[in-house]
């Protein structure tokens, strides 16, 4: 949907954690729940994406991103660099750390040159998260603020906002 200079997707991705348990020869879920909402503020060049995740078995939940070249930090910042092109992702709702490679864990079978990756990882065990995630292309100094209540997040990008609880989402003014 669009509304407001805001365009929102949500879905449920709670059957892509799971694995296979060949003891009993059936998928086994990892997560209870896995839904993920997308906004993207056109104007502002701001993706924010929001991610409600439950477990029945605590888990230290972790978000992994990839690129062409090598991840750096700016303050609390993770920045994904491409040539001149650049984006900052900042992370709200859990405590946690950033680390970063240029390494595979296991290098690609094409024999391919190394790529950026970055982890940002929950400080705490937990069997719920809930995480919004805030990408600014070209590292684009704005106003934006996140307010949490329950499993529900409020973005603010400029006077525009959105409100993002499990799979619904509202555009605000």
């Amino acid at each position: 949907a669009s509304s407001n200079g805001i365009s929102v997707v949500t879905g449920d991705a709670t059957l892509a954690y799971r694995g296979w348990d060949s003891s009993t020869n059936t998928w086994q879920g990892f997560l209870t729940g896995a839904v993920r909402s997308l906004a993207y503020f056109k104007s502002d060049g701001v993706v924010v994406t929001y991610d409600w995740l439950t477990s029945t078995k605590a888990r230290r939940f972790e978000w992994n991103y990839h690129g062409v070249g090598a991840f750096t930090t700016s303050g609390t910042s993770l920045v994904a660099n491409n040539g001149s092109s650049k984006a900052c992702i900042d992370h709200y709702g859990i405590g946690g750390n950033l680390s970063t490679t240029t390494a595979f864990d296991f290098a690609p079978e094409y024999g391919g040159a190394n790529q950026g990756h970055a982890r940002y990882t929950a400080a705490a065990t937990a069997t719920k998260a809930v995480v919004v995630t805030v990408i600014r292309d070209n590292c684009k100094v704005l106003p934006v603020s996140v307010a949490f209540t329950g499993d529900s997040a409020k973005v603010t990008v400029g006077t525009r906002s959105v409100t993002l609880n499990r799979e619904q989402i509202t555009v605000g003014p």
